[in-house]
């Protein structure tokens, strides 16, 4: 998903389309800590022709996602969201 440099250091993500981290390419994008001005991350910038390998892929997806039962969709959700590493973060 992202790699680390160090402790403390900003992560550099890639993009995710049809199931796999694809590369960024080298255009990226700073993430500011508002707060403090520090850089946290780098995202990718992403250009039309990764829109458009998005896009394909999600509308690929929903054929697939709303075939399935409204019960199994629930539970992939919840399962997904108990592996989130923002499962913690306060709710507003």
């Amino acid at each position: 998903m992202f790699d680390l440099e160090g402790p403390g250091a900003p992560k550099t993500f890639r993009m995710y389309v049809r199931g796999t981290w694809v590369p960024a390419g080298d255009d990226l994008i700073a993430v500011e800590n508002p707060a403090t001005e520090e850089i946290i991350a780098y995202v990718p910038r992403g250009r039309g022709e990764d829109a458009d390998a998005a896009v394909a892929a999600a509308k690929d997806a929903v054929s697939d996602w709303s075939g399935r039962p409204a019960i199994e969709r629930a539970r992939l959700g919840l399962a997904l969201a108990a592996r989130s590493p923002f499962r913690h973060w306060p709710t507003v």
